[in-house]
């Protein structure tokens, strides 16, 4: 096997040398396992204004380990494109749309199936483009490819994921380049390993050639800056037979998240209800996660068995908080999907046509988009343990741009572009289900036999006449047929006194039918000749005017949803309650917040400010960066109470030309770092007058070439880091001048582009000005990644007026790793002050012992497993501590008697070796929170908890109560 270690740059000298990757004996498509997509998909639809998705998460559990840096923090959140149809990832567990962040995977997908090994083929087929790689774990992602360079050693080439820079090494056999794991660090040092894999097992007959497909990589551990394990991942592989032919048997292996251990301190745990297995996929659902400490004792339990809740438990099972989920039917008010077909529109959202409108729906209802009914699965309503309630309410996105150019503007004679409003009174075929931008009211609705009339009064009208004629035995022709249509009237031009009706008209205007201008009179439908009176011929007949609505909306719908206000109330409001109310005859419920969002214009306020960047859903991933289909360049926040308002302006396509447009002829530039960054944010009061104004501008660093990593990929990425380059605030006060400042960043030529330096200027003349330097742990600059603050400089109006150093070393005994050794600062240049010394650290990295500037020492001593403070001891140097006496404290502290841990404690605090210290000393319940605190003099305090780890009173020595509180739930059904 090969190791390689490498660094992963967003430089373009890494591209230069870059070759293809080089023929493998791999085949078959990689897959992408339920809980890493629907992960994934909170990186590929960010959670952002721009995109119009809210952020809609619920904490569970935490974790500590004993860095300070890394933690399981768990949540179950929700994303609203899970009811899309390349979306509809439902993780393992049965809640819809909700996904649970727990480990982390790096994904493999190998972008072009055609290019790839099929099932029949040979190992002797060979794939010359490169996979992509998708990661997310523990606050990082991103994603990266694998290429060969000059020497032949597969590297990472193009990364991209919020803008930090990681290190990455990979083992793999040089002789196919099969990757058997990855390894990587962040800018702390962190190491993360990915070494258990997700794979395509089987063999081929005759011969038995083995085939091993590395589909994910999933986290298994992860380590301190000094080697020390933080977190173990366990895991289950679960096998399914995929398919068997005569040639092949083909087995899918998924490995199941079981436990994370945090090392000395508990564990989080997964129980699943295992069923039958399908294809790509195992059938595993997770039922409850619990967390225990070192001893095995549940401290707390998430129960997850049924879809449409979420309950917290304790050890005894006793119910604590629960909140119920509501998803929505897709229809407001008496729009009815009773008759109709139902469908997935261009961009993967549910749609619905219904059967009067269109005679041949199915081939209509993949292009219809239904703003009517695309919301249709959307999360709701939560039901809070409180007994409130909070309702989402989603819409339709808009767009009135596409790839930056707007959807209405045409060329005209010598160059240039017009506006065309006209254009938004012609829709494409069949690409909503109503004509929005017209008034249609029904003027005839029923059965009509042979001979039929109808009355145009008033003006000419614009109507549209959809007839559906029932077939009739011929006795002539022995067959069914059906009746010719003609309509008739004097009111019609002399030329053209009749006209054959056709059922074919009938798709058109949204199934409304043909449209005629008609003067006022009276007209006839006859069915069939009039020489066929005598034969009884039926037909159903609709009839609608329609003219243009004098309130234009200048967009169109497609490209999902996004939300369109929050409502939170103290009560238990109907789940329908904004699509139903008048329907239903609600009563009124007024809500405690309401957030509103608008979507449109900020100058134009009748037209969308959305931003499409593909116009379907068909090789999507492959063309963009992102799954979001629109981006909005202004949002409008308004809450209730008259509370004001807030703009937010981002950047799109549009201020970025050529971003989305095709290259090359077929190839587009995807630059979705650039796109949704916040440009302007104006924050107005509820008499609508402008208080606050800020502006940012933004720094792009280290982007990569224009680079294409295989055959036929419909998108070169691009992608760079996104420095803030400064920020403008503007307050407006009535009668007062404004007041500005500006504050301008700048940074330096580290990995990471880290700050170097921050300015900010005001309109009274003042500058201050602040300048950062860093600990290069004696790396070159571009391999660095700053992380250790080492020196900061501050300026007043260009005069310094303070430094501040917090050196560092990794000269410890059994620690290697860059800790804090020395707080000092000086003041206008003036002597160095030391105000702190560090000099001892444990090999966790925890401090043993500090010194003062006068030399008076403190120590501090580490308990439960080193991961938690049991006794700071002022005036006392560690060294001169009996040994004996902290191996005594640490051994009660790990068995988790706190009567043992009180008494060893109490043999400190009475050591006549303190008899000049001042110790206070602690104690704790593991993963629930601090017991005992005892100050110098021998008070102590007692918290106490109940069986949900809130706290419930706290006592002083006496016993007697200081504070006591008590917990009601509402929502207990």
């Amino acid at each position: 096997m090969r190791k390689l270690l490498t660094i992963i740059f967003l430089a373009t000298n890494l591209l230069v040398d870059a070759q293809v990757q080089p023929m493998t004996t791999e085949y078959g498509q990689g897959s992408i396992a339920n809980t890493a997509a629907s992960v994934f998909r909170f990186d590929n639809v960010p959670v952002n204004l721009s995109t119009g998705v809210p952020d809609i998460s619920i904490p569970l559990l935490s974790l500590p380990t004993r860095s300070k840096d890394i933690g399981v923090n768990m949540e179950i959140s929700y994303h609203p494109t899970s009811i899309a149809a390349d979306g509809a990832v439902h993780d393992d567990i049965r809640q819809p749309g909700w996904s649970i962040n727990r480990g982390g995977s790096i994904v493999r997908t190998i972008e072009n199936a055609w290019y790839s090994y099929v099932s029949e083929e040979t190992a002797t087929e060979t794939r010359y483009y490169s996979d992509r790689y998708q990661f997310n774990f523990m606050g990082h992602s991103g994603i990266f490819y694998l290429i060969t360079d000059a020497n032949n050693n597969l590297v990472p080439s193009l990364y991209s994921g919020k803008g930090e820079t990681l290190k990455v090494t990979l083992d793999y056999e040089p002789s196919t380049f099969r990757v058997n794991s990855f390894t990587i660090y962040d800018s702390n040092n962190y190491k993360y390993v990915f070494d258990v894999v997700d794979r395509t097992l089987g063999y081929i007959n005759p011969g038995s050639i083995t085939k091993n497909v590395p589909k994910s990589f999933n986290l298994s551990a992860v380590y301190d800056s000094n080697g020390k394990k933080l977190l173990t991942f366990a895991y289950n592989e679960l096998s399914t037979l995929e398919r068997q032919t005569v040639a092949m048997r083909e087995y899918s292996t998924i490995n199941k998240l079981t436990s994370i251990q945090s090392e000395g301190l508990g564990k989080i745990n997964f129980s699943h209800t295992f069923g039958a297995s399908s294809a790509n996929s195992v059938s595993a659902t997770l039922d409850e996660i619990t967390l225990t400490d070192l001893n095995s004792n549940i401290l707390k339990r998430i129960d997850l068995r049924q879809w449409d809740k979420l309950t917290f438990r304790d050890a005894a099972q006793t119910k604590g908080d629960e909140y119920h989920f509501s998803y929505s039917d897709g229809t407001y008010g008496d729009y009815s999907t009773d008759y109709g077909i139902f469908g997935i529109d261009p961009y993967g959202y549910p749609t619905f046509i219904r059967s009067e409108q269109h005679e041949d729906l199915q081939v209509l209802v993949d292009y219809a988009v239904n703003p009517k009914f695309c919301t249709k699965g959307v999360l709701e309503k939560i039901l809070l343990p409180t007994g409130g309630t909070v309702l989402y309410e989603y819409e339709s996105n808009t767009y009135s741009y596409f790839k930056g150019s707007s959807i209405s503007e045409n060329s005209v004679p010598g160059g240039g572009h017009v506006e065309d409003p006209e254009s938004y009174y012609t829709y494409y075929g069949g690409e909503t289900t109503y004509p929005y931008n017209h008034i249609v009211e029904e003027l005839y609705n029923g059965r009509i036999s042979n001979h039929s009339f109808f009355t145009i009064s008033g003006a000419p009208k614009e109507v549209c006449i959809f007839i559906r004629e029932d077939p009739y035995f011929s006795e002539l022709s022995n067959t069914w047929v059906t009746p010719s249509i003609t309509i008739a009237g004097q009111q019609l031009p002399q030329t053209e006194k009749q006209f054959p009706f056709y059922r074919t008209y009938n798709p058109e205007n949204f199934g409304y039918g043909r449209s005629y201008t008609l003067n006022p009179g009276t007209y006839t439908i006859q069915l069939g000749h009039i020489s066929q009176s005598n034969i009884p011929m039926t037909a159903t007949r609709v009839i609608h005017s329609i003219r243009r609505n004098p309130d234009l909306k200048k967009w169109k719908y497609g490209g999902g949803i996004r939300i369109k206000r929050i409502a939170h109330f103290d009560a238990d409001v109907p789940a329908d309650y904004f699509r139903k109310k008048d329907y239903y005859g609600y009563p009124e419920y007024t809500p405690v917040k309401e957030t509103r969002y608008d979507y449109n214009l900020f100058d134009e306020p009748n037209r969308s400010s959305g931003n499409l960047v593909s116009s379907d859903r068909h090789n999507f991933r492959e063309s963009y960066g992102h799954l979001e289909f629109v981006s909005y360049r202004n949002v409008t926040v308004t809450d209730s109470g008259n509370n004001g308002k807030s703009q937010y302006t981002f950047t799109t396509s549009a201020d970025y030309p050529g971003m989305d447009l095709d290259y090359d002829g077929h190839i587009s530039l995807s630059q979705d770092f650039r796109r949704g960054l916040l440009k302007n944010r104006k924050d107005y009061d509820r008499n609508n007058v402008l208080v606050k104004n800020t502006d940012y501008t933004y720094r792009f660093y280290d982007g990569t070439r224009w680079q294409n990593y295989y055959m036929d990929r419909t998108v070169v990425d691009r992608t760079a880091k996104v420095r803030t380059e400064s920020e403008t605030v503007t307050v407006y006060s009535t009668g007062s001048a404004p007041i500005t400042q500006t504050t301008q960043y700048k940074y330096h030529r580290d990995a990471n582009r880290s700050l170097e330096s921050e300015e900010t200027t005001n309109s009274a003349g003042e500058a201050i000005k602040s300048v950062y330097y860093y600990n290069t742990m004696g790396l070159p600059l571009n391999e660095y990644k700053f992380a250790l603050l080492e020196k900061s400089e501050d300026y007043y109006n260009g005069s310094l007026v303070a430094t501040k150093w917090t050196k560092h070393s990794n000269n410890w005994s059994g620690n290697t790793a860059w800790l804090p050794s020395e707080l000092s600062y000086s003041k206008a240049g003036e002597q160095e002050i030391v105000e702190m010394r560090y000099n001892l650290y444990d090999e966790y990295g925890n401090l043993l012992q500090s010194e003062q500037p006068n030399g008076k020492k403190t120590s501090y001593i580490w308990g439960y497993n080193k991961t938690v403070l049991v006794a700071q001891i002022e005036n006392m140097p560690y060294t001169a501590i009996t040994a004996s006496l902290i191996t005594d404290i640490q051994t009660a502290t790990d068995s988790g008697n706190e009567t043992t841990v009180l008494q060893k404690l109490d043999l400190l605090r009475n050591s006549t070796i303190l008899a000049n210290a001042m110790p206070t000393t602690y104690t704790y319940k593991p993963l629930i929170g601090i017991s005992t605190v005892t100050d110098p003099k021998g008070d102590r305090i007692s918290y106490e908890y109940d069986s949900f780890g809130r706290t419930k009173a706290i006592r002083d020595r006496n016993g007697k109560l200081i504070s006591e509180t008590s917990y009601k739930l509402t929502n207990q059904n």
